[in-house]
């Protein structure tokens, strides 16, 4: 008798640890679930802050290129298209990570891509700034050439005058000196 309330007890001790090493597996597994779910739920306020950033650098970026006035209105948008195009690829990407440094990496490739659209715009902007500051001096240049052999054509005429005495000419002369060089100090300014 006393063997079978050995191996009855046995049983329950055997029985009992069984159901304990269970309950503690469902425990275990619990916390794992819900470690996990706080994962989760972190990373998606990451994906949700880094979104938003990636929205705001656009944002600014957008402003920059609408502050650069030697391009077109149609030259901006097309910028402002790209930089809506790398802000979505972006942000596709942040929601494709599956984990921070995922999320960061996208970030920061987007404004990379971002600032490089910018750069051109800023890039062609100098282009088109240089080429108006080199028509303006030639047309400053030009117009200073045109006075000047005007000028001289005008004094020619007045010393071709027979009625005028040297100091009258020289007088005339002076005179026409003195419009030909406030004429070609006068600003020249693109329109």
């Amino acid at each position: 008798m006393q063997s079978m309330l050995q191996l009855t007890r046995m049983e329950a001790v055997v029985n009992g640890k069984a159901a304990i090493d269970k309950v503690v597996d469902r425990a275990s597994k619990a916390d794992e679930a819900a470690k996990e779910e706080a994962d989760k739920k972190a990373l998606e306020l990451e994906k949700d802050k880094a979104k938003a950033d990636i929205d705001q650098y656009a944002t600014d970026a957008k402003k920059k290129i609408d502050a650069l006035d030697k391009l077109t209105p149609e030259q901006k948008q097309d910028f402002k298209d790209q930089i809506d195009n790398e802000a979505t690829k972006a942000k596709d990407a942040i929601d494709a990570a599956t984990d921070k440094n995922g999320v960061d990496q996208a970030v920061v490739d987007g404004k990379k891509a971002i600032d490089s659209i910018v750069k051109k715009a800023q890039d062609l902007a100098g282009e088109k700034e240089e080429a108006d500051k080199k028509e303006l001096d030639q047309a400053k240049e030009d117009a200073k050439k045109e006075i000047d052999s005007y000028a001289k054509d005008a004094k020619d005429k007045v010393e071709a005058l027979d009625n005028l005495t040297p100091e009258e000419k020289k007088d005339f002369t002076d005179k026409i000196d003195a419009v030909r060089r406030t004429s070609t100090m006068q600003p020249i300014r693109m329109v």
